[in-house]
């Protein structure tokens, strides 16, 4: 994919020009030499399959195109249709054709050579290094459109279905159509909501950023009940209760922390959503007399209900998915840093 993204971007910025040569730069030894490799196997692979009928065509100065934009292979042959009903000797024409592509097929064969002569067949060649990584599927709980709807609902936008798949959103006086499907609302002017999309993305923004968490509160007046306990203390030893003052406070956590966990390196990155038990003999913290007041409404810190931020960060990384992609990465910058030798800059850009 990396080296995908690099053609698409060349040909975005040139897109002006009429041809524009790659040319993919390896490190002998590395983890993409392998993948260079096995993707020339590949590609030489689907060439014997099907014939490579694009490449022999082009290579054949057939599929080339006028200076009108037309496809060269659709015009050859609307020419050789149209000279076959003029009466013109077409089996001349048509075996020279067949000549052209005999004669580009052996300069594909013998362009093949050249690679593998430059790359190395790949033949009984295995790479020994880290195996790279299987992650799991991603498993939505939602979908686009009921995120959206159930988001929309709890930010108090208020979303009214329209005729043809769209819906009106109506926030702060302004009104958005919206619609879920590219197809759905034609002739109307509309903002697409699909994963990936600019709209859907701001949402999700928006809905990990108002900080909700559903939390219920088990202590409806601790501030009475902490003084009621300290004065049934006093009296069990017959003792008379003048003044109760609290000095500490201990707030408890029980439940499930839903985590977001992000894994990154370089040039890539992984993310999941892991959940993590909570005891409240793990998760418990210390506050002042201010511990004994309601639950906020709004919860900005999770440390003040007691949540022990660095157990939460020690049980994600336990997580099977985000262990996997860690260990690839961290197996694979020590073969890096063993490849760079004693090259001390590569190995300071490994090493980061």
């Amino acid at each position: 994919m990396i080296v995908e993204q690099r053609i698409g971007r060349v040909q975005r910025l040139a897109s002006k020009h009429a041809s524009v040569a790659i040319f993919n730069i390896m490190l002998r030894g590395t983890f993409e030499e392998y993948i260079v490799g096995r993707l020339m196997e590949k590609l030489q692979m689907a060439s014997h399959a099907i014939g490579d009928i694009e490449a022999l065509l082009e290579a054949s100065g057939i599929s080339s195109e006028d200076e009108n934009g037309a496809t060269g292979f659709d015009e050859k042959i609307r020419q050789l249709v149209i000279a076959a009903l003029a009466g013109m000797d077409m089996e001349a024409a048509t075996r020279q054709a067949v000549e052209s592509i005999d004669k580009a097929k052996s300069i594909m064969v013998l362009e093949e050579e050249n690679i593998n002569a430059m790359l190395g067949g790949m033949e009984g060649v295995g790479f020994v290094g880290p195996r790279a990584p299987t992650l799991p599927g991603v498993v939505r709980s939602m979908t686009p459109r009921d995120f959206t709807l159930a988001a929309f609902k709890s930010l108090g936008v208020r979303v009214t279905p329209q005729p043809h798949d769209l819906y009106l959103a109506e926030e702060n006086g302004g009104r958005e159509h919206i619609r879920f499907e590219e197809s759905a609302g034609a002739g109307t002017r509309s903002t697409l909501y699909a994963p990936g999309t600019a709209g859907f993305l701001r949402l999700v923004g928006r809905v990990i950023a108002t900080g909700v968490h559903e939390v219920q509160d088990l202590d409806q007046n601790p501030a009475k009940e902490s003084e009621e306990l300290a004065r049934r203390w006093v009296l069990i030893f017959g003792g008379t209760p003048k003044e109760v003052e609290v000095e500490v406070v201990r707030r408890c956590f029980e439940g499930t922390a839903l985590v977001r966990v992000r894994a990154t390196v370089a040039h890539d990155s992984y993310e999941r959503l892991v959940e993590v038990s909570c005891s409240p003999t793990e998760h418990s913290a210390e506050t002042d007399r201010s511990g004994l007041g309601p639950l906020l409404r709004t919860i900005e810190n999770p440390i003040t209900l007691g949540l022990n931020i660095e157990s939460l960060a020690d049980a994600a990384k336990l997580d099977a998915a985000i262990s996997e992609f860690s260990h690839f990465y961290l197996e694979r910058r020590t073969q890096e840093m063993q490849a760079a030798g004693g090259d001390e800059r590569k190995k300071e850009e490994v090493g980061g």
